[in-house]
Formats: C-alpha cells, sequence, structure tokens
C-alpha cells in the first residue's frame, strides 16, 4: 500500500461498495442539484447507458479522451 499520498496513514476513502451504490448515491445529488439532471441521470441508467461496474479487461479511467 502507499502510504506516502496520506501523511497521516490513513486508509483511503471507500465511498461507495458497487456500482448500483454510486448510481443510487449520484442520482440523489444529481435531483438536489437539478431535478431534471437528476431524471435524465435515472433514464441513463434505466436504459443501461452507465457502464460503471469494474470487470476484467475494463480500464479504471472514468473517461478517456483521446
Amino acid at each position: 500500500m502507499d502510504t506516502a499520498v496520506d501523511a497521516s496513514g490513513e486508509e483511503p476513502l471507500d465511498p461507495f461498495k458497487d456500482a448500483q451504490e454510486l448510481i443510487k448515491g449520484a442520482g440523489a445529488i444529481f435531483n438536489k442539484l437539478d431535478p431534471d439532471f437528476g431524471r435524465q441521470f435515472q433514464e441513463m441508467n434505466n436504459f443501461g447507458l452507465l457502464d460503471l461496474a469494474s470487470r476484467k479487461g475494463k480500464a479504471p479511467e472514468g473517461i478517456k479522451i483521446l
């Protein structure tokens, strides 16, 4: 483990357990920011347009710009 990143030696944050928990939390935040944005995010989820779960062979980046 790389402890040089946190001088206090604390464990890294673990903000969510899985992709569904991330989607649920992000959706709640988006709804508070802008209900229309929250609705659009939920529609993306309903149509299977979010690919947030880790899996073998998938790059760890959220967005890759070429």
